[in-house]
């Protein structure tokens, strides 16, 4: 909270005051007023800033660059409020929600009722034909302080969740002998399905799922049974998406003959500062000779804080995923 004072007319924000105690002029940090009985603050040392609306990839210094009269270069103190409800999240998974890197000495008391998201990880692609799955998506990172902070989090801090891993597939071959009448003839037949892709990693707004793999079937006789495969769904709105189905395909020459082939499904996106999960393994039927087209891994989980070492917790509220620093 502010103070101001009357400076020739013009009513002026005090930055910082001082009062005499025992001789020494001693800054002030807080200071409040009695009103009808009740103590009441009416100053916090420092520059206020207030986010009240959904934000992405926040920056301190540029805002107060941007905002104030701060010359970029001296230690500041910086009160810094996250509204109820308010989300500060990361574009991409390779940006911080909310970046703090001020001059040595600045001071930030950083008080959270909303919500600071990293980005979720990207799906990794379906395997199938000559295809493992793909692997997801690293979630980002949500706060980043290279400052001393002090913290009250009466909200949530999460980074993003990692991506799912792509579903694996099989190849189903078999090859035999079958005689014509004349001759004795060689038969190959093969299935590989496609498999489902994995799903996005929780964050904000948006993190992609990815999609299915590609199917094949051939040799003598005919394609049964087929189904396609599914993507994997979006994550979002700090909900992570599920993996997507694999899909089914076989290859019919008789009853004594015939192979199938399953796609795995595509791993689940990792909830907030979570990872992703790996994907389904790929199953197949009547196949002599079958090759495996392994699943993707998940993405690892988001950083939540970066710069952990720097924060002193008045309150630790909802910190979602690791801390480094």
């Amino acid at each position: 909270m502010a103070m101001h004072v009357k400076d020739s007319a013009v009513w002026k924000e005090v930055k910082s005051f001082f009062v005499r105690n025992s001789g020494v002029w001693t800054e002030v940090q807080k200071a409040f007023v009695r009103d009808g009985g009740v103590w009441k603050q009416f100053f916090e040392n420092g520059v206020q800033v207030s986010i009240n609306a959904n934000t992405a990839d926040f920056d301190l210094e540029s805002w107060l660059l941007l905002n104030t009269d701060w010359n970029g270069t001296d230690p500041i103190v910086v009160n810094l409020t996250v509204g109820d409800g308010i989300v500060v999240y990361a574009s991409s998974p390779s940006t911080y929600a909310m970046t703090i890197d001020l001059p040595a000495g600045s001071l930030v008391k950083l008080t959270n009722y909303g919500s600071i998201i990293g980005c979720g990880g990207a799906g990794g692609a379906g395997g199938g034909h000559a295809v493992n799955g793909s692997n997801g998506s690293a979630g980002g990172p949500a706060l980043f302080t290279a400052n001393d902070m002090t913290l009250n989090n009466q909200g949530t801090i999460g980074g993003g969740g990692g991506g799912g891993g792509g579903g694996g597939s099989i190849r189903a071959y078999k090859q035999f002998t079958i005689f014509d009448g004349e001759n004795n003839q060689t038969i190959n037949i093969w299935a590989t399905a496609a498999a489902g892709g994995g799903g996005g990693g929780a964050g904000w707004p948006t993190s992609l799922g990815a999609v299915k793999g590609l199917y094949t079937s051939g040799g003598n006789g005919s394609q049964i049974n087929y189904t396609t495969a599914v993507d994997g769904l979006n994550g979002g709105s700090g909900s992570a998406g599920s993996g997507g189905p694999g899909g089914q395909v076989g290859r019919f020459y008789d009853a004594s003959n015939q192979v199938m082939s399953y796609g795995g499904t595509g791993g689940s996106g990792g909830a907030l500062g979570q990872p992703g999960s790996t994907g389904g393994a790929g199953s197949q039927s009547g196949s002599s000779a079958p090759t495996t087209y392994l699943p993707g891994s998940g993405g690892a989980a988001g950083v939540a804080i970066q710069g952990y070492s720097n924060i002193t917790i008045s309150t630790l509220g909802t910190i979602a995923g690791p801390t480094q620093g």
